[in-house]
């Protein structure tokens, strides 16, 4: 009686807690869902392209562009490698690597073109 008991409330504990939202290993941040994760990969590949534009009209118009510039879009590009191939396990890494990223790039931009946004 005591055993089925114990079973019965481990069954309970474990239903339970199959239903909870995946936390990460610091149980401070949920992971996303797949749908969340498909429409931010979505909202990153518009700013993906429209950086990459971007840096190909400025190396257009620039043939000497700045190895710091190439530097933040190749590392850019290598996170979106990761977003495109990242799982729901994988996400928050994949997805802070990638603003991270994207973040330095705007930095660097922003020093390579002076703060003009029209370049």
């Amino acid at each position: 009686m005591l055993m089925r008991n114990l079973l019965a409330s481990t069954a309970i504990v474990l239903t339970i807690g199959a239903t909870l939202p995946a936390a990460s290993a610091d149980d401070t941040v949920t992971v996303e869902s797949s749908a969340d994760i498909d429409t931010r990969r979505a909202e990153m590949n518009d700013s993906m392209e429209a950086w990459r534009a971007r840096v190909d009209e400025h190396r257009a118009e620039d043939n000497d562009v700045e190895d710091a510039m190439d530097s933040a879009w190749n590392n850019v590009e290598a996170a979106w490698a990761d977003v495109e191939n990242a799982t729901e396990e994988n996400w928050d890494d994949a997805s802070g690597a990638f603003d991270s990223a994207m973040d330095d790039l705007e930095k660097t931009w922003d020093d390579a073109t002076d703060g003009d946004s029209g370049t």
